[in-house]
Formats: structure tokens, C-alpha cells, sequence
């Protein structure tokens, strides 16, 4: 029987990368104005200076980022557009390693210095893929001369199944709902954003419900065996993997993890294989050359010593106490992916609201400001399905499971709609107050849920509390908390 190559394969990969890459840095480009710019939310040039006070000459070391040399908005903007030309690059076909290691310095750049905005799992799982292309093109050549060895192959599995794995057990430890399989209807309604489809699929009976969270837990807790099976089994495993993070990419806008998880699943089928596919050897051309010893001898080692680091960390992943993001430090090459956390029963949500009124309190007339992805207005529909990963949106859901004091800087939400910041604006979608600030803006706290048959509208929402009370810019105790966390604009 013939060796199983993995030109074709490689190739496949390497396009849809870049195509990761390049959704990935589109977002960043739009928004890191406004999270990490001089006047975003979360200035990645403060951040650096106090890393660097408190970590003298090994700061750099500890958080390696392009942004030490320059954290300007230009900068910022510079190292996204890179990162998007990179990604489109591998996505033509200049799969060389330098478009490969460009587009994950990067990404690294920004995943090191981006703090609470770059904590996403998908942000682990793109820097980790991206490094491990690296060692899938060993070439400097325009294209990569030679396919992928094995422990290549089997590294790009190994992380597949990780990742998986993870997140069956990570549900199984976080909730019993899901060994009774009873959680899909909550999960649709309070996880991420969710699309229209997920809408449609929450209106399901429950004995449907409790087939496909069966099905959500086989592929991940079962399927993900048969990446290391005979040929024809890691066929089915790769077709069933892609199926369901087709299904998981429609129903939620969660990012790119379930897209990046697509890709990675073409490493469970060799060319053979793909060579059936429709134009797709005229398209990625062919090889027969090999790599040399010690190219492949450096691979192999390398190959070992990444599997030893990711099997010291699995028992984080098996232990339901583990932490939300640990990883091989500071690169962030070996990660833990599953996340321990109960299924919500409501979904609760951070809506900002201004009034141009004197007093805040009633009968003062509230406007609500929009965010792109998030409910707010009940009467607008989902998004549609889209790995484009709305940063604001999604760190404020998170934001709403807690006090605001887990989540110092919505109040620097407040300060910046106070002030009109056209960098922070841009993170919303709707300004009812454009070209007149209002005089005091508060966060309010809804709890969401789908809208029933006959009720109009998408969501049904109740307000619960103010998450952050009324403020005005001349308000002494948001100078107070500004200048203590050393967050005054000039």
C-alpha cells in the first residue's frame, strides 16, 4: 500500500489559514483603534509602559510584541494590515514560511498586548495553528517543495483532538445538563451571538434538543478518536468534525474557532482523497521532492517536544478546576482549551443608554445606544452567521455575569460616550446622541430570552438593575475612579 502524502492537504490548509488570518486582521484593523488605540478603551502604549516599570529590560521578553518598538494608532493599523496582506497572500498561494511567520508575529503582537480584548479561545487556537504552519513550510520558496512529514501531520491531529476533547469535557465538568442532555435550549439562548438559525433550531422540541446535544457530545468526546484510525475512519472523523462546526458556525457568532477548526480538519484526509476533488491539483500543483535529514530530523524533534509540553498540560484539561487560558508562556504555542462553566439560565446583557435631560432620574427621557452583534433592541434580528469577531460585544457579555468591578474599564465606556470619543463610537453601531453628547450616561442590565410564538419581536427583555449608575462628566466620583486607575483623557 502506497504512503499517504500530504501535499494536497497542506496546500488546502494553508489557503484556509490565510483565510482565518485575513478575517482575523480585518477585524483587528476595524477595531483596534478603539479598544487599544492612544484613546481606545484599553491603550496597548499604557499598557507596555507598565509592564515595563514593573518588568524592567525582560518586559519585552515576557509579552513579545511588535508594539514595544511603536504603539501609535498608526502602528496599530500598520501591523493588522500586514497580517491581512499575510493571510491573503497564503490564501493565493504564497505559502512560504515568511507569509506564514509574518501573519503569526503578527497576530502574536496583538494577542500579548491586547489584554482583556484578546482572551477570546479562538486567539489561542489561531496563534497555535499559525505556529504550527511554520514547521508545515520549511521553505523560503514562494511555495513550500515538499509535502509535510508525518509527525507534522500528527501534530495538526493532535490539536484538532485537543481542542475537541477539551470542550466535551469542559462542558460535561461545567454542567449536568449536558451528560442529561437537556442544556441545548439554554445554550442557544445565552452563549455568544446568536443568529437567526439559532433562533429557528431553539423552537425545536426537546427530544430533538436532546438529539443533537448527543450528537454535539460524540463529536467531541468520541469522534475526535478516530483521527489516529485507519485511513477510511479518519475520513468519517474529519467529515462528521466539519459537519458540526459547519452546524456550531451557523448558530452562534462566536469568532472564527468553529472556521479554524474546519481547516484543521483537512489534515484528516490525504490526497488521495482530495485529489478527487473538482480542479484542486491544477490548482495546488504537486512536489517530488523530499525533505532532507535534517530538515526532517529537526521537525521530528521539535514534533516531540511540542507533544510532551501539550501532555504535561492535560491534566488541566481533565481536571475540572483548571484556568481559563493557560499556555506555554510567552508564545502561547501549548494551550488548554475547554472552558469549566455552568450553562446560564438567562442571558444577561450590558445596554448603555445617555439622556440630554438635567437629572438622571425619572421622568428623564434615555436614549439606548446599539452594539453591532449584541440583542439590545428587541424588535432587530440576530446577525446573520459570521466569523468576524465583534471584540466589544462579546467581552461586555461576559462583562454582564459580573460587577462592573471585575470590569474596571466599562466604566471608561461611560467616560468616552460622555465625551463623544470617535474611536470608541466606532465600536458601536448606533450613536442616538451624534454630534451632541449627552449629560449622563448609564449601563443598564436586561435579562434576555427568545421571543415565544405570537410575541413580536426577537428577544423578550426585563430590566434587572443599573450596572453602572447615571454619571456626568462633573461627576467627582468618576474623576475619582478615572484617576486612580489612571485613565483621565488629556
Amino acid at each position: 500500500m502506497a504512503k499517504a502524502r500530504y501535499w494536497l492537504s497542506r496546500g488546502l490548509f494553508l489557503r484556509g489559514l490565510g483565510l482565518v488570518y485575513a478575517v482575523a486582521f480585518l477585524s483587528l484593523a476595524a477595531q483596534a483603534r478603539g479598544l487599544f488605540g492612544t484613546r481606545g478603551l484599553l491603550p496597548i502604549g499604557a499598557f507596555l509602559t507598565l509592564q515595563r516599570d514593573a518588568a524592567g529590560a525582560l518586559a519585552p521578553l515576557r509579552l513579545p510584541s511588535l508594539f514595544w518598538l511603536d504603539a501609535s494608532d498608526g502602528m496599530l493599523l500598520a501591523v493588522a494590515l500586514c497580517g491581512l496582506a499575510a493571510g491573503v497572500a497564503l490564501v493565493l498561494g504564497c505559502a512560504s514560511v515568511v507569509a506564514t511567520f509574518v501573519a503569526w508575529l503578527c497576530y502574536l503582537s496583538f494577542v500579548t498586548t491586547g489584554q482583556v480584548f484578546t482572551a477570546h479561545p479562538c486567539d489561542l487556537l489561531l496563534l497555535e495553528a499559525g505556529f504550527l504552519a511554520l514547521l508545515s513550510s520549511p521553505s523560503l520558496a514562494v511555495a513550500p517543495r515538499f509535502a509535510p512529514p508525518l509527525p507534522v501531520v500528527f501534530l495538526f491531529r493532535w490539536l484538532l483532538f485537543r481542542v475537541l476533547v477539551g470542550a466535551g469535557i469542559g462542558r460535561l465538568h461545567g454542567d449536568p445538563c449536558w451528560g442529561s442532555l437537556t442544556c441545548l435550549p439554554d445554550y442557544l439562548e445565552t452563549e455568544s451571538s446568536p443568529t437567526s438559525i439559532a433562533l429557528l433550531v431553539h423552537a425545536l422540541p426537546m427530544p430533538l434538543h436532546r438529539v443533537l446535544g448527543f450528537v454535539a457530545l460524540f463529536a467531541e468526546l468520541v469522534v475526535p478518536l478516530g483521527y489516529f484510525g485507519p485511513r477510511r475512519v479518519r475520513h468519517v472523523a474529519g467529515a462528521v468534525t466539519i459537519v458540526v462546526s459547519v452546524a456550531s458556525l451557523l448558530t452562534t457568532n462566536d469568532g472564527f474557532s468553529s472556521l479554524l477548526v474546519v481547516v484543521l480538519s483537512v489534515w484528516c484526509f490525504d490526497d488521495a482523497l482530495v485529489e478527487k476533488l473538482p480542479f484542486v491539483r491544477e490548482w495546488l500543483g504537486d512536489s517530488d521532492e523530499s525533505p532532507g535529514r535534517r530538515t526532517l530530523l529537526g521537525l521530528q524533534v521539535t514534533a516531540a517536544a511540542l507533544v510532551v509540553a501539550s501532555l504535561l498540560e492535560m491534566p488541566r484539561t481533565f481536571s475540572p478546576a483548571f484556568g481559563d487560558r493557560p499556555s506555554l508562556e510567552p508564545f502561547h504555542l501549548v494551550n488548554v482549551y475547554g472552558v469549566v462553566e455552568p450553562v446560564e439560565r438567562t442571558r444577561s446583557e450590558i445596554v448603555f443608554e445617555g439622556t440630554w435631560d438635567d437629572v438622571a432620574r425619572e421622568p428623564a427621557h434615555w436614549l439606548e445606544y446599539g452594539l453591532p452583534c449584541a440583542p439590545g433592541d428587541p424588535m432587530r434580528a440576530p446577525c446573520a452567521p459570521s466569523p468576524y469577531l465583534r471584540r466589544l460585544d462579546s467581552r461586555l457579555r461576559e462583562a454582564s455575569l459580573g460587577d462592573f468591578r471585575r470590569e474596571p474599564w466599562v466604566i471608561r465606556v461611560v467616560d468616552d460616550l460622555l465625551r463623544e470619543n470617535p474611536a470608541v463610537l466606532g465600536l458601536f453601531s448606533k450613536d442616538p446622541f451624534a454630534g451632541k453628547p449627552p449629560r449622563f450616561v448609564r449601563a443598564e442590565r436586561y435579562v434576555y430570552r427568545f421571543a415565544r410564538s405570537g410575541e413580536p419581536g426577537y428577544w423578550h427583555r426585563e430590566l434587572v438593575e443599573d450596572y453602572v449608575r447615571p454619571f456626568s462628566l462633573k461627576d467627582p466620583a468618576l474623576f475619582e475612579f478615572l484617576f486612580r486607575k489612571g485613565w483621565l483623557r488629556k
